[in-house]
């Protein structure tokens, strides 16, 4: 029913995976992160050449990013550690860098600990008061403050760590749990998409499909809400004001509509 943009370096063009699609609490239109830059798509159908844009690549291993507010964009980056989160001003310019933690025990090697931690889904506030990351291979939640130098672990139902082992004399990451697959940040709500399934054991395995929604508290990180969908999806977003979640199925590229729970 509509679409916007192509693969190429060009105008109204990604030249990357998009892992974020946000419309930010400030505006109206779509937001597009390709790996190196924001794009603003205020419409269905081609990008316009002079559709505004924010350059990244000051941070040339961002893994994700997404607006907190008007002013502020965060990134999460791919290492080093200290240097986990970035934050830009609107026009792409680096203001801070704060440090994060990364998955897996301080005696893991960091180049496997990098690996594990790579596959997040990450979601801001609508009004920009914190955000949350999601792992994909591991059972594992973390909701910061804005400043990121706050974080609590949320209250997951089913916990499951990343796995590592010895191999050829080495300790390396092995995927063998899909988690966290996606995320939608409400006011009052974080609700996260949780798959469960053994890496490979699907054709689309790798992708991470789920049918739990596990929903936390954005304080205390509480699980305040459960439930079960009966059709595996991959994204999903709620409108709370209406009761109803809406999730994409990649078995038969179907968008379904539920009805939330009726205690809220």
């Amino acid at each position: 029913m509509v679409s916007f943009g192509r693969v190429g370096g060009g105008p109204g063009e990604f030249v990357g995976s998009l892992t974020g699609i946000q419309v930010p609490l400030h505006d109206s239109a779509a937001w597009v992160y390709d790996t190196r830059k924001l794009t603003r798509i205020d419409g269905p159908g081609a990008i316009a050449a002079n559709a505004v844009t924010v350059d990244l690549t000051a941070v040339p291993q961002l893994l994700r990013a997404s607006w907190l507010d008007s002013a502020t964009i965060l990134g999460v980056n791919l290492q080093p550690a200290e240097e986990r989160f970035v934050f830009f001003d609107k026009t792409g310019n680096v203001t801070r860098t704060v440090p994060g933690s990364l998955l897996g025990n301080d005696d893991i090697p960091e180049s496997q600990r990098l690996r594990a931690s790579a596959s997040f889904s990450l979601c801001p506030h609508p009004t920009g008061r914190g955000f949350a990351i999601a792992y994909k291979h591991a059972a594992k939640v973390e909701i910061y403050d804005r400043a990121a130098e706050r974080v609590v672990d949320a209250d997951v139902p089913i916990p499951n760590s990343p796995r590592f082992e010895g191999v050829d004399d080495a300790v390396r990451f092995v995927p063998e749990r899909l988690n966290y697959s996606s995320c939608w940040a409400s006011s009052e709500y974080l609700y996260v998409l949780y798959s469960g399934d053994q890496y490979g054991s699907q054709p689309l395995a790798g992708i991470g499909d789920g049918q739990e929604i596990h929903a936390f508290d954005w304080d205390t990180g509480r699980l305040v809400r459960e439930f079960y969908l009966g059709v595996p999806v991959l994204g999903f977003s709620v409108v709370e004001t209406a009761g109803w979640l809406y999730g994409g199925s990649l078995a038969d590229g179907g968008i379904y509509r539920f009805r939330l729970p009726a205690d809220g």
